[in-house]
């Protein structure tokens, strides 16, 4: 049985302790979890609205993942640029700031949009703060994204991409065959809507980031003895290996050849920052001034 790593996918400070110390607790140990991932739409979900309300929920989140990691150094919590559109100097600015929050055991991550001018920054970037790339709706981008070192993650968003009719499931079985040599950098797969597009995730070897939706399903209790079936959880990544030559010959094929990219995906990803940007542009007009 493979080892459960995994993100969760919520500013809420309330949320991920109510999972944690209820549901996970006792079933999953702290090196389980990688940390938190939060972006300007969870953010505006607690009300946080504003840059001193930032620096307390990161601060905050910090220390509860140090908490659930048992101490354990390495933790980390993601926050977003506010506005995918920022200025070179901004975006170093930002990246120092957040910087700041950590607790000395878990630290604060950038999520960065795609775009080339952003990604070149990274290997700069990296010496400040671990970097993930967010909004990515095509295996290529997640190629292009791991060509620069600086960069640690990449995020797909598979739930959103089968909303629009995209086969999330392609595109990760893809980078799942090709990136092996890339095995530092990693995929994360968030925006899920089921247990079943978790573990597709978890089977195309990506570390999930587990949002409420799926935490809800998760945390049904059982109709037979009104317990949580925390087993059902921890048993998503049992049989969970890489895909190897005996898999039946037409999911070969389909891993072997690239999905089609269309203006769905790129629409996707563009639709994706327009929400982002809209979300966080308080903070960061609070931020520049």
């Amino acid at each position: 049985m493979s080892h459960p790593e995994f993100f969760l996918d919520t500013a809420s400070f309330k949320e991920v302790d109510r999972i944690w110390s209820t549901f996970l607790t006792g079933y999953v140990g702290p090196t389980s979890y990688r940390g938190i991932t939060t972006n300007p739409n969870s953010l505006s979900k607690i009300g946080c609205d504003g840059l001193e309300e930032l620096d307390v929920v990161i601060s905050s989140l910090c220390k509860l993942v140090t908490t659930m990691r048992s101490g354990l150094f390495g933790g980390i919590v993601y926050v977003q640029l506010p506005n995918s559109l920022m200025s070179f100097n901004e975006i170093f600015e930002w990246a120092e700031h957040i910087s700041e929050l950590h607790d000395g055991c878990t630290f604060v991550g950038l999520k960065i949009p795609h775009w080339t001018r952003v990604l070149e920054l990274t290997d700069e970037l990296s010496d400040i703060l671990e970097v993930n790339v967010t909004g990515v709706s095509d295996w290529a981008t997640l190629c292009k994204a791991f060509q620069y070192p600086g960069v640690t993650y990449a995020s797909l968003i598979p739930g959103r991409m089968e909303e629009v009719g995209i086969d999330a499931d392609l595109h990760m079985s893809y980078i799942n065959r090709i990136r092996r040599s890339h095995e530092k950098q990693q995929v994360i797969a968030g925006s899920m809507r089921t247990i079943q597009g978790l573990q597709s995730a978890i089977i195309q070897g990506t570390v999930p980031t587990i949002g409420t939706r799926v935490w809800i399903e998760l945390m049904k209790p059982r109709a037979d003895t009104g317990q949580y079936d925390v087993t059902q959880f921890v048993d998503l990544w049992d049989n969970t290996d890489w895909p190897e030559l005996d898999f039946v010959g037409e999911m070969i094929t389909a891993s072997d050849h690239p999905p089609r990219i269309t203006d769905a995906n790129v629409q996707l990803s563009v639709d994706f920052f327009e929400q982002m940007d809209k979300l966080g542009q308080t903070i960061y007009k609070e931020f520049i001034s």
